[in-house]
């Protein structure tokens, strides 16, 4: 027997960002522009990766074009601490003649 209602994950969201058991709901996905068109997706993970484990992670590429990216990439670590520390360290930071924006 299954207990599937039809209804979504986000019906046990409230609006105050808390479920219905009133546990903070937090969304950990980051986004990230600004990245170099030319930089590899190796280097980019490499580089989020340097702040904690990732737990998910999508470097936009340029479909005409596979060897280059479209600019931005998002990604999710799977610690909120690696989140603040990413966050802070990289929005703003001059790289390869670009400014990330985080």
């Amino acid at each position: 027997m299954s207990n599937f209602t039809g209804g979504s994950n986000f019906e046990e969201l409230k609006k105050d960002g808390k479920s219905k058991l009133g546990e903070e709901i937090r969304d950990n996905r980051i986004y990230m522009g600004g990245i170099p068109y030319n930089m590899s997706e190796a280097d980019v993970r490499k580089m989020c990766e340097s702040f904690g484990r990732l737990k998910s992670f999508n470097l936009i590429k340029d479909t005409a074009s596979p060897d280059l990216n479209k600019g931005y990439a998002f990604f999710e670590y799977s610690d909120d601490r690696s989140t603040d520390k990413a966050i802070k360290a990289l929005n703003g930071l001059e790289f390869k003649d670009k400014r990330l924006k985080v």
